[in-house]
């Protein structure tokens, strides 16, 4: 087997079929499908979803209980018989070329370990619209480096795959982190393996107002908090943690004011303020985009929308 996608989903049966229809419209075919569903209610609801498709390389694996997205990952990874590891987030879309290319640069680069490709962001519902964004190429001064500063950082785990050697090596995600498990074990992988990118856009990341850990700021907090712990001693990571935070608080104001709740995002420039003193001049521009978002309100509801429509 060549190649194992992992998909962990949680309550999104409908973006799990379009992520599913996307994995099977693949011009490669040698890959393995591990669905792991970490809501146990569902359990019927995601076996009829990937029955739809009437594809014996799509298994679904059950999570007993409720046990989170590094764990779900870890779970399949275990059992994975792929030389490349790709992720695909149950709410993101693949163009049918991914893994072709994707196999193709590992095929071709032997000793490198991760290989990352260009994307689309999109809105869903009415936000409709869409940014395509070539992949990022490769920092000089080393990747490693560049991600423990904050120089370089992978959009989602969508664009993304991994020999699956490098888990041996590097260890799987850490289960203990509410949320940068993504970023945490691309870090540990760049320590000892090289990355290579695919300019193309080859992936398609929704943004949507819904449930996703992503945007959760207690979530955000507490990762950044965690991970502070573990790589705080490594040189460069200190202006990365204050940039993450108002990145964090940035990114939930923006979504309060989009989904109508200019009070709430409100509230939460003012706790921005109280919690990022140290933080507030180093990252001035965005707080300035931050204040302005609170201030238009509706008006930069209706001017997001138009952007991209």
């Amino acid at each position: 087997m060549t190649v194992t996608i992992v998909i962990p989903t949680y309550k999104r049966v409908e973006y799990l079929r379009e992520a599913l229809k996307s994995v099977v419209a693949q011009t490669f075919e040698d890959f393995e499908c591990l669905v792991v569903n970490d809501f146990p209610p569902f359990s019927d609801q995601v076996e009829g979803v990937a029955n739809e498709f009437q594809d014996a390389r799509i298994q679904v694996l059950h999570n007993p209980e409720n046990s989170g997205e590094s764990r779900s990952r870890n779970h399949a990874i275990s059992k994975a018989k792929g030389k490349i590891i790709a992720l695909l987030d149950d709410d993101d879309i693949w163009e049918p070329e991914f893994l072709e290319q994707h196999v193709h640069v590992h095929q071709q680069h032997p000793l490198v370990g991760l290989v990352y490709s260009g994307y689309t962001r999109f809105w869903d519902h009415s936000l409709l619209g869409k940014q395509v964004r070539p992949a990022t190429s490769p920092v000089s001064e080393g990747m490693y480096q560049a991600m423990i500063s904050g120089r370089f950082v992978l959009a989602s785990s969508s664009i993304v795959s991994v020999k699956n050697i490098c888990f041996k090596e590097c260890g799987v995600f850490d289960p203990s982190l509410p949320s940068f498990a993504d970023w945490d074990m691309w870090v540990r992988i760049s320590e000892h393996f090289p990355f290579k990118h695919i300019e193309t856009p080859l992936a398609q990341y929704r943004h949507h107002l819904g449930e996703r850990g992503s945007t959760d700021i207690e979530k955000r907090l507490k990762g950044i908090a965690v991970i502070s712990q573990k790589w705080e001693s490594r040189e460069g990571f200190s202006s990365f943690r204050k940039k993450l935070t108002v990145r964090a608080y940035f990114n939930e104001i923006r979504n309060e004011v989009l989904r109508g709740n200019r009070r709430s995002g409100l509230r939460l420039l003012r706790d921005c303020f109280r919690r990022c003193r140290r933080e507030l001049f180093p990252n001035r521009k965005i707080i300035a985009k931050a204040v302005i978002i609170v201030l238009l309100g509706k008006n930069y509801q209706t001017g997001h929308r138009k952007m991209y429509q």
